[in-house]
Order: C-alpha cells, then structure tokens, then sequence
C-alpha cells in the first residue's frame, strides 16, 4: 500500500456561517449552494455538508476533509486536490474531469457515476468504496490504491494500469480497452473475467 500523506492544520476557526473565504475553517451542518470558478480552499473541514448545485470547476483544494456530506453532482471538473480526505460521502455523479489528484483519499464513499475522465492521479487510495459505473477514460495513474471497492461496471478506456492492485475490488462487466490491461493486479478469479475482454475462450 502506497503512502497517502494526510491534511495538515494549523489553527481552525469554527464558522457558523459561509464567507467569501475558504481558509483555516471548520463547518459543520449546512448547506453550500456556490457557482464559482478558480476558487482556493485551503485547511477547511466540512462535516454534515450538504453541497448543493455545486460548481466548483478550475478550484484549488489544499489539506481538506470532507466527512458525511453530501456532494453528488457536484462539477469538480479542472480542479486541484493535495492532501484530500472525503470520508463518508455521498458523491453520486460528481464530476472529477480532467482534474490533478495527489494524496487524496475517498474512504467509504459512495461514488457511482462519478467520471474521472482526463485526471491525473497520483498517491490516490480508493477504500470500501462504490465506485461502480464510473468512468476513467485517459487518466494517468501514479501510486494509487484499490481497496475492497466497487468497481462494477466502470470503464478504464486507453487508461494504462500497470502495478495497479485490484484484487480486493469488485471489478465484473468492466468496459477496459486492450492497452489498459498490461501490468494489471488481479486475483485469478478476476483474470478469467478479464480474459473475455481479449476474446479468450479458456476451456477446463
């Protein structure tokens, strides 16, 4: 398992309401409703969160938590993440296109439909999550993790998976194109599902 470096803190100001800064704060039980582009976050806590008709492309997120929010369709797309935790969260259908991931770590989230589509991955860890029928198409992955999640359906399409471990997940019915398979980690249960997508038949 790679090492995936935590946020860090300083000091945080509990906040009972949302300004226009996203700076060493902590907010807990409300709800977020933000159409904004180039936006930095940086060492905030969101806890019980409902973010809600979210826009937030081109943003920077910088040693954050988001724990038990609710995030689905939220639009990410072009956006920064360095030391990320979502925890808990609902994030059905967000959008993570073409965005930079590095140390971030969704730990039992509920990601399905999310498209990841065009990121960049680096150090990232994906942990009892559902991630079925999400999209990687054309990611590039460096370090990352696949723990006990759900991947159900998904599509890793021209996405190169060499030294990627997926022998905890759950992976039938991926959609995955032939240059993504070299290198793969899979169980040998999960070899023979994948074998189909080459077009082998393995006879007993």
């Amino acid at each position: 398992m790679h090492k995936v470096r935590s946020p860090l803190f300083s000091s945080l100001t509990v906040k009972s309401q949302f300004d226009d800064e996203f700076m060493f704060s902590e907010y807990e039980k409300m709800t977020l409703s933000l159409q904004e582009d180039s936006l930095k976050f940086n060492e905030c806590i969101f806890r019980n969160i409902t973010f809600e008709n979210c826009i937030l492309q081109q943003c920077d997120f910088l040693d954050i938590i988001f724990e038990n929010c609710e995030c689905s369709n939220v639009d990410f797309s072009k956006s920064s993440f360095h030391r990320v935790l979502f925890r808990n969260c609902r994030m059905m259908g967000c959008d993570f296109t073409n965005c930079i991931l590095s140390d971030v770590h969704f730990d039992k989230d509920r990601l399905t439909y999310a498209n990841f589509s065009g990121s960049k991955m680096k150090n990232t860890r994906y942990e009892q999550c559902d991630c079925s029928q999400n999209s990687f198409i054309e990611c590039s992955l460096k370090d990352c993790d696949f723990i006990e999640s759900d991947f159900t359906q998904s599509e890793w399409i021209h996405t190169a998976l060499k030294g990627m471990d997926f022998s905890s997940c759950e992976i039938s019915g991926l959609s995955m194109t032939p240059d993504s398979l070299p290198g793969i980690i899979v169980s040998e249960a999960q070899a023979i599902q994948l074998s189909k997508l080459l077009g082998i038949i393995i006879k007993n």
